[in-house]
């Protein structure tokens, strides 16, 4: 998170370890450990669009009220559908490891993802017609057609010798 950054001007840092000059010097079979090796970057964060213009003091007060601003609708929203935050305490009382106490519910997997109904449906029917054309093409070349051409982006079958099908 880049709050920290963002509302009060507290410096980031995170590191890494430099494994190129860790592997220079032996790797795991050198004398040094791998944390001799930690490389500490700052995270340098730029201001956000249209706040360019403000001083650091202002861009944080700025972020902080609407931050604000954001917490107190979700805040109304909540007390609305009568939800409750789950909290620090009840997070902390938490086992990472426990599973869900219900299974995620499984759908099928869309066919696409499209901005509007009409890009869906036209790809829809595409892959229809693509599916058709490949079907046709398939049992053609099933039968010993073998110069049969297949609907770009896709392949034709395996063929299997009876010799190898009778072994399954």
């Amino acid at each position: 998170s880049t709050y920290a950054e963002l509302a009060r001007g507290e410096q980031q840092r995170y590191f890494y370890f430099d494994r190129t000059a860790w592997w220079k010097q032996g790797g795991p079979s050198g004398k040094r450990s791998l944390e001799e090796f930690i490389k500490w970057v700052p995270l340098i964060v730029t201001p956000l669009p249209g706040w360019q213009g403000l001083t650091l003091s202002q861009q944080q007060t700025r972020f902080r009220k609407q931050l604000q601003k954001y917490e107190e609708k979700f805040r109304q929203e909540r007390k609305a559908a009568n939800r409750t935050v789950f909290g620090v305490q009840g997070l902390r009382k938490l086992n990472h490891r426990d599973r869900p106490k219900t299974d995620k519910k499984r759908d099928v997997q869309p066919l696409c993802h499209a901005s509007t109904a009409q890009a869906k449906a036209e790809y829809k029917d595409r892959y229809r017609e693509t599916q058709n054309m490949r079907m046709v093409a398939s049992i053609a070349f099933r039968q010993g057609c073998f110069e049969v051409d297949f609907p770009r982006g896709t392949f034709p079958p395996p063929l299997k010798s009876m010799y190898f099908a009778s072994r399954l």
